[in-house]
């Protein structure tokens, strides 16, 4: 498997964890779905900062599908530091 084929799985992957569908991606990342599925499936070699930004529009959906990214603030189920009272 060469390099690209593994980047490719590895979008397709997180893609897939992030419930988005090729055409999400595609709008979000401005570019074509034929081309990004020729990326997914190593038919196309993609530059770095391409993929780069694709994993960060794939990044930002996982983010904020994660419960501690719906919390409000200071409510992410830590226990409040217990200061002891002047003597």
């Amino acid at each position: 498997m060469s390099g690209g084929e593994h980047a490719g799985l590895l979008l397709r992957s997180l893609r897939l964890q992030a419930g988005m569908s090729l055409e999400d991606v595609a709008t979000e990342a401005e570019t074509s779905v034929d081309f990004l599925r020729a990326v997914e499936e190593g038919a196309h070699t993609a530059s770095l900062p391409f993929l780069r930004h694709v994993a960060g529009v794939i990044a930002a959906r996982l983010a904020a599908s994660t419960p501690a990214a719906r919390r409000e603030p200071g409510q992410d189920g830590a226990v409040p530091e217990q200061h002891a009272a002047p003597a």
